[in-house]
Parts: structure tokens; sequence; C-alpha cells
């Protein structure tokens, strides 16, 4: 895929860094007990897991589930940054070793669904955008997601299973920038993944791609040990010298609600949010 490049200036006007978009709490109170676990999640996952969450929260009522969206890349530097946070959910396995490298991530990553290409337009077909052969056109405006996060890495992929040498306008961070500059009507086309088409439904055009293995998006979930980030230089750890209270009131400790939440998104009642969003079975 060659470098991006501007050749209209409605596109280059358009461009914006990634936001983090957090969700509000889950509806209600946890008791004087309860706590409170933070999830970083791939901004693909936008929504889904504010149901997970919701459904997760009826089960444990003493706990509350706050999640936090970006592209997998900048979740990735967030956790190696020493973000606290109690689950990671990457859009890959590439960002989730690159988060196993910072030493945070607790225990094996699971798989918890695929996900797969589709190009998008607006409504109205400006450039008249018919199948996969159009994302190599000189006169569309294409958007991708930059290189360096799970959908870039898959737009990869299928341009090189299809040979075909696109020259997208321009490059974003996340798959909803991608998303959004299509709705906005600031691009004549986009490559997002199928769940995120659905997610905004008539406010786009798809058109298939084909499924190529190398370009399915994994997501996989871990937790995250957050005492690594919270370490002073002598090793010793901000909480050392903190009273056990929180212990004594929540034995089994947030790693353990973590892995539980971690367990329910991939367990039958988070698989079939999943499955209602669009998103595929591991």
């Amino acid at each position: 895929m060659r470098p991006a490049r501007r050749r209209h200036g409605r596109v280059a006007a358009g461009l914006v860094g990634v936001a983090v978009v957090t969700s509000g709490c889950v509806p209600g109170t946890p008791s004087d007990d309860g706590r409170t676990l933070t999830v970083l999640a791939a901004a693909s996952l936008t929504e889904v897991l504010d149901q997970v969450a919701d459904d997760f929260r009826a089960t444990e009522p003493d706990v509350e589930v706050r999640v936090s969206y970006a592209g997998s890349a900048d979740l990735v530097a967030q956790v190696a940054d020493g973000a606290p946070a109690d689950v990671l959910v990457t859009a890959d396995a590439p960002t989730m070793d690159e988060a196993r490298a910072t030493g945070r991530v607790a225990g094996e990553p699971v798989v918890v669904a695929t996900n797969r290409l589709v190009l998008v337009t607006p409504p109205d077909d400006p450039a008249d955008v018919a199948g996969p052969e159009d994302l190599a056109r000189d006169d569309v405006d294409l958007v991708v997601c930059a290189p360096q996060v799970p959908c870039g890495r898959a737009t990869v992929a299928l341009a090189d299973e299809l040979g075909l040498e696109i020259a997208p306008v321009s490059e974003e961070n996340a798959v909803t920038d991608v998303l959004g500059k299509v709705v906005a009507g600031e691009a004549d086309a986009g490559v997002v993944y199928v769940t995120d088409a659905r997610r905004v439904g008539d406010d786009v055009r798809s058109v298939e791609l084909p499924d190529v293995p190398t370009a399915r998006a994994t997501y996989l979930a871990a937790v995250l040990d957050d005492g690594a980030a919270s370490r002073d230089d002598d090793g010793a750890s901000d909480h050392d010298d903190a009273a056990s209270d929180d212990d004594a009131a929540a034995p089994d400790g947030d790693a353990a609600a973590a892995a539980r939440l971690v367990a329910y998104l991939a367990g039958p009642e988070g698989q079939a949010v999943l499955a209602d969003a669009g998103f595929a079975a591991p």
C-alpha cells in the first residue's frame, strides 16, 4: 500500500486526532463494599461492551464497569504508560502481544470474537463505488485505518491478497474515525468492519469485500495487572502501606472480578450480545 496522499482539501482539512470515548457508568450505584472495573476496549466494540457491562452488572450488582474506547494501538500506549485499568480488549493479536510485552497482562488472553472488513460509502455513493477493485481508483477519495492499528493491518492484508495498490487520502488511528469521515461525507469510501457499518445503518452504503482469512480481526480480552502500573521506583506498591479494609470487604479482589468479566464476555451471555451486533464467534 503506497503512503497516504492528499488530493482534496475537504478531506485533508477534516483530519483530526483520535479521541478516547469513555462510556458513562453502568446505571446504578454499587454497594459500599463494591468495586469499579475499568475496561480499555477497541473502538470497533463501541456500544457493544456497554451492553455486556450492563448485563454483567445484573449478575454482580456490587461491581461497576466503565469502558473506555480507542484504537487498539492507542490502548496499548495507555497500558504502557501505566493507565489504571483492569481489562484490555484489543482487535488483533499483535496489539495484545505488545500489551503483554509491558508486563501488565495477567494470564493468557482469551479470544472472544472475530470480524471482517467491508467497504462503505456515503448513501448517495458520489464516486460510484461498485466493488473491491474501486479501492485502487485514483478518482476515489479513500480513507482507511493506519497500518499500525488492527483494521489497517487487515486492510493491507486484503489489498495484498487482491493484488491492489491503494493510495488513501488519509489513514486514521481508529476504525470509528474512518467511519466518521464517510458518514460526514468527507470521503468517497472507507474500509471498516462489518459491525461498524451495521451500527450506523442507513448512514452508509455497504459494498461486500472478499472474506480473506488474513484480513479478519480477532478480538482478545485479558485481565490487566494494575499493580504493575502503581509501583514506585524502589519497587514498592503505592498501596503497600494502605490499610487492608478493601481486601476485607472484597476478599477476591479486583483481579478476580476482572477475570469473571472476561469469562462473561467469552461465555454464552457475552457471545449472544456480540452476535447480535454482527461479530462472528471466536
